[in-house]
């Protein structure tokens, strides 16, 4: 089904052995932001994910008179490659940095940056922080997301991922501290890290997620 298209090539994307080449089909909507480039009004979240390690171009358009019984959506075929000596990124935390920087799209890098790093550094330090990596990483702050190029946006996920690997995610609230916790669970050869958020005083637990390994 559709629908699972964007999460199934985001996982596939950050394989330890990811494909070298992909052929898709997905709805046209979804083919548009695969082959997008920064600036353009389907850039966004996937694309930039996606981007870092493959090129993308629509091959075909599919019509929905293809199809039996006949969609409601256009359908694309759309081809990744790899790209040569394209450098590793933190995949699932790359990934949950692009959707947050690409939710606030039209702000400068340095609003949505700060909103994510709530709960990462302590309160109140957060616009503080956002400015430092962004300048650690010699990113202007004053930039778009919307006009992010690929290469700024994995250098700015290395520099952030490797923030998140050294610091717990920790949020405080009154009488509630919640630590995430990863519980590795084997399915098969593979083995997928399931992240919960435990409130240590009360022995809460609350699913946040899954990331595949």
């Amino acid at each position: 089904p559709y629908n699972i298209a964007s999460p199934l090539l985001a996982l596939l994307s950050d394989l330890e052995a990811p494909p070298r080449a992909m052929t898709v089909l997905v709805q046209a909507e979804v083919a548009e932001r695969l082959a997008a480039a920064p600036g353009d009004p389907a850039w966004g979240a996937l694309g930039a994910r996606l981007s870092a390690g493959y090129s993308a171009r629509i091959v075909r358009r599919v019509p929905a008179a293809h199809f039996r019984p006949r969609p409601r959506v256009e359908s694309a075929v759309v081809r990744l490659e790899a790209r040569s000596g394209a450098a590793a990124v933190p995949g699932a935390e790359f990934g949950r940095l692009l959707a947050a920087l690409f939710s606030q799209r039209r702000k400068t890098l340095k609003h949505p940056l700060a909103a994510y790093l709530a709960g990462r550094v302590p309160p109140g330090a957060e616009r503080g922080r956002a400015l430092e990596l962004l300048s650690q990483a010699g990113i202007d702050p004053q930039l778009r997301v919307e006009a992010v190029p690929v290469d700024v946006a994995v250098h700015a996920g290395r520099v952030v991922g490797h923030l998140v690997q050294h610091l717990p995610v920790r949020m405080r609230k009154p009488g509630v501290v919640l630590e995430e916790v990863a519980v590795p669970v084997h399915v098969g050869n593979h083995q997928l890290l399931v992240r919960h958020l435990v409130d240590v005083q009360q022995v809460r637990v609350a699913r946040i997620g899954v990331d595949h390994h």
